[in-house]
């Protein structure tokens, strides 16, 4: 933090004689999400060019320094040569820290091309401190002696002259423009013993020759910015200049990585930290002092490991190496109807597990199992399983699990290919059912058509494997048309069981089967419903599903609904069947979240969604899945958020990602919660065109109203965190807990609720943090300013969290509103924005920027 420097000024007389101054993913095509990071750090950055800060001491607080009064004083001196006198002389004086600015002006009817001025500064034993107008000579020295420099170049008649004079302990520094372009430092620094010049410095200017016009501009604790073209000074009175550097606000960096799809599991080592070599064990031991190790499995063959759920190192295993050898059945199913058939690109979405109750080869129980996806381009896709010892791997294959894709037999898709015979009938003419045909269809990267009923019949990705409440294995999987369908595992084998379902397509009772497919819980009749996953919480089986394409532009979204019975029916909190789930502008289902962008992030977050989740011993609940940004990619990252069950029945999710700082459990008085707060509505956007939800601005009263963007009143509910927030009749149902802001290490209060009206309009707030940090967090996200400005353009005024912005440039180009005026074209300027909010604010530079008629 930089603070500003602080003035007064006095007014006495000093020796006659001198001249003197004055006063003061979606199905059958493949996403591209290779990436990589530095690709996407690229593409976030912009053309923005600092101001040089420079961090100095704080012992001077601002509540020892006496505030200046505003002065603006402007004398009309005359004088020949100044060492034959002038009508007047005075001191001006600096107490403590602090800076001067002073315009002198030479008449235009001086008889001489250039007029020579000098500054002097002293303290009252006369120890001096002076520069002159060409900066050739700079002199100290015990007396009034006066030592005459060169004047040549110094004030053209009829122009004027700035001197910027800043004190800083026992460093001074004096800064001048000279009227046109071009601006001059004076960084030579005067060194002098520590101590020798006293609190009170003072300054005055000495005029060669002519008449001059010596103005104080201004004075005080603030910083200023140059404007060269019109010797103007941007000040910013009476405020502290914030680093953006500021220790409090340093971002908190994270080990990020692209884990598209990720699917959470836990191993436990005797070690404090896993390195990537330490034995993993699958369960906790009696004494409890084994630690965690979170690993993420998903898309592409993409895994990586955490210590603490908030920073991840990516890791590769034979699958990485050998993949066309493991998964040679699957690509010979898959690559029907794709001459250009790439595998890699076609490994999606695993889950990974421990069965303890799995035979291996040795006679012993216990294996982790990896259920894995391989996706085809008519939906002749297929589910494999892999099992290891070793939760990092290496894997070893133990065949397919289930098929999808299938039509008539001697098709390209023939259902000879795949076991649909070993847990399916024909019909008695020797058949395929007709439930699975449907009149032929091409997809945008089959070559062949095929007549599989993708509208009834399961996808055959995106697994989830559990066990359930009674110590039954279910499988559930599927993406989109069909919808989501559930299986019954043998846990000894892995594989599928013997159970036998019939055919039932009617889903008024909340149950509809299939033969081959299983149990279907959600989806079907063409919705776009993929992506589930079911955690057992509360007595309930909480069924998680993404609706939407998924990639940045189509909407692609979270939503969640329940069940107190494992194969269904599942409602979402309202009472709506997660049969009707699906449609991205649907509203049934609970929705997580939709495409939103806190004021200072750069980017908007998009595209959330596939996730899995975990709950600690604790009854923490996480929400683990992948995000993308508008930054021209499909580049996604791993997100952490924590996750709590309402009043209503609800799921809601904290509005930042998870940090082990966050305060989750605690009782939070009306004192703590009241304020003003940035809260983000998640309603539906004009996706497609990548539009997210932004702040808007409310305030929780301490009369218990709400006031602002939003209307109504609030409520705690009594000896908890949970809030109730009622705005034009709608309640949200919540809670209130302490987070740290993304990206930052600013520790704020939050709230995240839901309406019950809506099942898809959850509400997050942010308590808006002091004005130091308002600022800081601005800077994250300074506006984007063009390399060509064009007349009439409007530059933003208003930056994240409520601060303000100010524009200024080298010339009458941009006044402070931010209006573009450009009088001719082709002129390059410097813009400098002001960024501030209360007594707190700091400086931006953008160079280089051309204007243009």
């Amino acid at each position: 933090m930089r603070k500003s420097h602080l003035l007064t000024v006095t007014c006495m007389c000093i020796i006659a004689g001198v001249v003197m101054l004055t006063g003061c993913n979606n199905d059958g095509q493949n996403e591209n999400i290779s990436a990589s990071e530095d690709e996407r750090i690229t593409q976030d950055q912009e053309n923005i060019e600092e101001t040089e800060i420079t961090k100095e001491d704080e012992t001077t607080k601002v509540s020892d320094v006496e505030k200046p009064e505003n002065v603006m004083v402007t004398e009309l001196l005359t004088g020949t040569k100044w060492w034959e006198g002038a009508q007047s002389s005075r001191d001006y004086v600096l107490s403590g820290d602090g800076y001067m600015v002073f315009d002198i002006y030479a008449s235009p009817d001086n008889d001489i091309a250039t007029n020579a001025y000098c500054v002097e500064a002293y303290d009252d034993e006369w120890h001096y401190l002076t520069t002159t107008s060409d900066a050739t000579v700079w002199y100290a020295g015990t007396t009034g002696t006066l030592y005459q420099a060169s004047p040549d170049g110094a004030i053209v008649p009829g122009e004027t002259v700035r001197v910027v004079f800043t004190r800083k302990g026992n460093t001074y520094t004096v800064e001048y423009l000279d009227g046109q372009t071009e601006e001059y430092i004076f960084d030579k620094i005067v060194a002098v013993e520590a101590g020798r010049f006293k609190q009170d410095l003072k300054l005055h200017v000495m005029a060669q020759i002519g008449t001059f016009k010596v103005t104080m501009i201004e004075k005080g604790k603030g910083e200023y910015v140059k404007r060269a073209a019109n010797n103007d000074a941007i000040v910013v009175e009476d405020k502290i200049r914030l680093d953006e550097e500021d220790s409090e606000l340093d971002e908190n960096l994270r080990s990020r990585v692209s884990v598209h799809d990720p699917s959470i599991v836990i191993g436990y080592i005797y070690e404090k930290i896993y390195t990537g070599s330490e034995k993993i064990y699958a369960e906790q031991n009696s004494t409890k002092t084994r630690s965690k190790v979170y690993f993420i499995f998903g898309t592409c063959l993409s895994s990586a490991y955490s210590n603490d759920l908030e920073n991840w190192t990516s890791f590769e295993n034979n699958l990485n190496r050998d993949y066309e050898k493991i998964f040679a059945k699957e690509k010979a199913w898959s690559s029907a109807g794709d001459s250009d058939y790439n595998l890699f690109w076609s490994i999606w979405a695993p889950d990974v597990m421990w069965n303890p109750k799995y035979a291996n080869e040795d006679g012993t129980e216990g294996a982790w199992m990896m259920y894995v996806s391989v996706n085809g381009a008519a939906f002749n896709s297929s589910i494999a399983l892999l099992t290891t010892k070793d939760l990092k791997g290496d894997w070893t294959y133990r065949g397919t699990v289930v098929y999808s894709g299938y039509s008539e037999k001697g098709t390209t898709f023939d259902y000879t290919k795949t076991d649909y015979l070993k847990y399916a009938e024909l019909d008695a003419d020797g058949t395929l059912p007709d439930r699975y045909i449907m009149p032929e269809y091409l997809t945008s990267v089959a070559e062949e058509y095929n007549t599989w009923n993708k509208n009834y019949c399961c996808h055959a990705i995106d697994p989830n494997v559990f066990f359930d409440e009674d110590g039954k294995m279910r499988m559930i999987y599927g993406s989109f048309a069909g919808g989501i369908y559930m299986l019954e595992m043998d846990a000894t084998t892995g594989f599928r069981s013997n159970r036998v379902y019939k055919v039932d397509t009617d889903t008024s009772d909340g149950i509809a089967s299939d033969p081959y497919c299983g149990i279907r819980i959600a989806g079907g009749n063409d919705t776009s419903v993929e992506g589930a996953y079911i955690k057992y919480y509360n007595d309930r089986y909480y069924l998680f599903v993404s609706v939407g394409g998924c990639y940045t532009y189509t909407g692609y979204n979270m939503r969640v609904l329940s069940s107190g019975n494992v194969e269904g029916e599942y409602k979402d909190y309202l009472g709506n069947s997660a049969f009707e789930v699906g449609p991205v502008d649907g509203n049934i289902g609970a929705r997580l979240m939709f495409s939103y962008k806190w004021g200072w992030k750069k980017r908007a977050q998009l595209a959330q969604g596939h996730n899995s989740v975990y709950v600690d011993d604790n009854g923490k609940m996480f929400l683990i899945y992948h995000e993308k940004t508008d930054n021209g990619t499909d580049y996604n990252r791993v997100q952490v958020h924590q996750m709590f069950e309402t009043t209503g029945g609800a799921m809601v999710v904290a509005p930042f990602e998870y940090t082990h700082t966050d305060e989750t459990d605690v009782v939070y008085s009306d004192k703590q919660v009241i304020g003003s707060y940035d809260v983000i509505l998640h309603k539906t956007t004009d996706y497609w065109n990548l539009k997210c939800n932004t702040p808007k601005n409310i305030t929780l009263n301490e009369d218990y109203t709400i006031t602002g963007a939003y209307k109504g009143t609030w409520k705690m509910v009594k000896d908890t965190s949970n809030v109730v927030l009622t705005i034009d009749g709608v309640e949200y149902h919540g809670r209130f807990l302490k987070q740290t802001i993304e990206d930052t290490n600013v520790e704020t209060m939050c709230f995240t609720t839901i309406s019950q009206k809506w099942a898809t309009d959850a509400m997050w707030g942010m308590k808006v943090p002091d004005d130091a940090h308002c600022v800081n967090l601005a800077l994250k996200n300074m506006p984007v300013v063009d390399k060509e400005l064009s007349d009439g353009m409007l530059l933003p005024t208003e930056g994240a969290c409520g601060t303000k912005i100010t524009w200024y440039c080298d010339g009458d180009y941009i006044s402070k509103d931010g209006i573009v005026s450009c009088d001719k074209g082709g002129k390059a300027v410097t813009l400098y924005a002001v960024v501030s909010k209360g007594e707190y604010y700091s400086v931006r530079s953008y160079i280089n920027r051309t204007l243009i008629d």
